[in-house]
């Protein structure tokens, strides 16, 4: 089966384009389709409190827009204009993706090999229902590790930071061999386990693209800080009662 994979991008060149090389050497079926979103805009947003805009980036460049043409991959892109947040661009890019199945992630993400193998498995097998969202194992992020040692993923995956200057731009990525080392060694000990269901920051996930629309999408209620992952998780649990689904095969880097 094939994804749409929704790609919120703005002005970190760099990063993006380190997301689809591994997006390209990782997945397991190489024919998902790709929606790069492009917001032109980064905007300050909490209740309360006076909306101020972050970052203004322009559109993208005909170079980059090219050089996602050129990945021999299904990739689509959409300058969406001055939108403020990737949750905007999350919710317009559905209108484009043309599979049943969609994955919402982000250009700060390191999908590690095979990480899609078990989500469609766990689809095509019927583990995952209608309305449930599925999260791949999420080695260490800025929100929650889940199904991972703090400790451990405080001392061992931070290691695998870098800094480099690939792409014209400065990023701070990790190694990915060192990451896949990292997930092989502990994998087959049982390191692992599926998230139990709590309200919390959740990226990637993968959803039904109907119970996404049916639920209101994203609700935007702030672009920052990233409140609105709660906001979905809520109303897809009061809505359908649903199961979060964490396949143990399926890994990715929230750096």
């Amino acid at each position: 089966m094939n994804f749409s994979i929704i790609i919120p991008a703005g002005g970190r060149v760099g990063l993006l384009k380190w997301c689809i090389k591994y997006l390209k050497e990782n997945s397991f079926n190489k024919n998902h389709e790709i929606i790069v979103g492009f917001d032109n805009l980064r905007l300050y947003d909490i209740e309360g409190e006076e909306t101020k805009i972050l970052n203004e980036y322009g559109p993208p460049s005909k170079e980059l827009v090219d050089w996602l043409m050129n990945q021999g991959m299904n990739i689509k892109t959409y300058d969406l204009g001055r939108l403020g947040d990737h949750y905007r661009v999350s919710n317009a890019c559905i209108q484009h993706c043309s599979n049943d199945w969609i994955v919402l992630t982000h250009n700060d993400i390191y999908h590690a090999k095979d990480w899609d193998l078990g989500l469609m498995e766990y689809i095509e097998n019927g583990t995952a229902k209608e309305h449930d969202i599925l999260c791949p194992n999420s080695l260490f992020d800025h929100a929650q590790p889940a199904g991972i040692d703090v400790e451990l993923a405080s001392k061992e995956l931070t290691k695998t930071m870098i800094m480099t200057e690939e792409y014209g731009e400065t990023i701070q990525v990790p190694v990915a061999s060192q990451v896949e080392d990292f997930i092989n060694k502990y994998k087959k000990g049982g390191f692992y386990k599926e998230r139990n269901r709590s309200l919390t920051w959740v990226c990637p996930i993968t959803i039904k693209k109907q119970t996404f629309i049916d639920v209101g999408m994203y609700p935007v209620k702030f672009t920052f800080p990233d409140a609105n992952d709660l906001y979905l998780d809520a109303n897809l649990l009061k809505k359908y009662n649903n199961n979060r689904i964490t396949p143990l095969s399926s890994f990715i880097y929230h750096i």
